[in-house]
């Protein structure tokens, strides 16, 4: 959580720091649930990434099987970032959260 509101922090955009990194959370804790419910939260691994692009702040939470796509859910675009994107590749799903920078 703290990376993602720093991250935020240097994108200008510190007002919405504390949604963004709660918003990230929650993702990350539906994905642990749902790998729990799924019996595989012993093993379970969980990738984040935060990334500053220019103009843009990204996030990608990735984890082995489908339990990203659960929580990859349209209340989580819309109400703070910008663009929600699931995908399931090679065995993986990933959530990837994007947030545009403000016009300068």
């Amino acid at each position: 959580g703290a990376v993602v509101a720093q991250a935020s922090q240097r994108l200008g955009i510190s007002e919405e720091a504390e949604g963004l990194s709660a918003s990230a959370m929650e993702v990350v804790r539906g994905i642990f649930e749902e790998m729990g419910n799924r019996g595989k939260s012993s093993d379970a691994k969980v990738q984040v990434v935060v990334e500053n692009h220019p103009g843009r702040l990204q996030v990608t939470i990735e984890c082995p099987g489908e339990a990203a796509s659960s929580s990859c859910t349209p209340s989580v675009s819309g109400k703070i970032w910008d663009n929600a994107k699931c995908e399931t590749r090679n065995g993986n799903s990933r959530v990837i959260l994007t947030k545009a920078a403000p016009e300068k």
